[in-house]
């Protein structure tokens, strides 16, 4: 999928807007009819609730809106690792003092695009204790 589009890729999935701020969220339109492939137009690292509603809901075409996250796999071409060279020697760092994957992405989907595949899965964060929690409850079964 990569050589059709040639940019770079990451597994994304649907969230509830309630849980927006933990993850990094994009928006944008989908490259086909069973939306599967979405070309990324916008992406925010744990964006308030009130920002994702406003500016990061993506329309589905039966005209649901839903939020999307990163899943956790990403394909990345040379421009991505490239950004992020020049962010560490630039000392571009978030908020929070670190260099974002994220940051870079945004930065290359600027300059190249970026786009998002909706995996057949269901994801397990292990960052959040109440995430954590569901992922040790559902594996125990």
């Amino acid at each position: 999928m990569i050589y059709k589009y040639s940019k770079p890729m990451i597994a994304i999935h649907s969230i509830p807007l309630k849980d927006v701020s933990y993850y990094g969220i994009m928006s944008g339109c989908w490259e086909n009819r069973d939306e599967t492939v979405m070309n990324i137009s916008r992406f925010c690292e744990k964006p308030k609730v009130s920002y994702a509603e406003d500016q990061l809901a993506v329309k589905m075409h039966n005209g649901e809106q839903r939020y999307y996250s990163v899943f956790g796999q990403y394909v990345l071409t040379p421009e991505v690792f490239e950004q992020l060279k020049k962010n560490i020697n630039d000392g571009v760092v978030s908020e929070r003092g670190e260099v974002e994957l994220t940051t870079a992405l945004e930065q290359v989907r600027g300059k190249y695009g970026l786009m998002g595949v909706q995996l057949d899965g269901e994801m397990f964060d292990m960052g959040i204790p109440q995430a954590y929690r569901n992922c040790i409850t559902n594996f125990v079964r």
